[in-house]
């Protein structure tokens, strides 16, 4: 009986180790800009839904991660259209080549399955 508690126990420290976390987070969304901050962050975090036309497609940015590294995507469909890295600051565009018009997901997600990363600013501008 302690040997399947002890498993249960640990299967459901395993699990939940495994699970998208997000704190202290704000998100305000006006005139075509978002602004995203998250305290803490470990898996990946939903940014936004970009409609974008069939073609090249430029997202101006600000990002910046305090403490590990994060790399901004864009997916469709769960497949990956687009990736930016960030370790420290960075600005630019997200410049992608949509392969059909619709909707798109700008995600941030954290480098590294099991690693935490902190204090971070997403800026977009459509």
């Amino acid at each position: 009986m302690k040997l399947l508690r002890l498993f249960m126990v640990l299967t459901l420290v395993v699990l939940l180790s495994a699970c998208n976390t997000a704190t202290q987070v704000t998100k305000v969304q006006k005139n075509g800009e978002t602004t995203l901050k998250i305290g803490s962050l470990q898996g990946y975090y939903d940014v936004q839904t970009l409609k974008a036309e069939k073609g090249n497609v430029e997202i101006p940015y600000e990002a910046a991660v305090e403490e590990g590294t994060i790399l901004l995507q864009v997916t469709k469909d769960d497949k990956v259209i687009y990736e930016e890295e960030i370790a420290s600051q960075k600005e630019g565009l997200l410049s992608f080549e949509a392969p059909k018009s619709g909707s798109y997901d700008l995600i941030v997600r954290v480098k590294g399955e099991k690693e935490k990363a902190k204090e971070i600013q997403i800026h977009t501008k459509l």
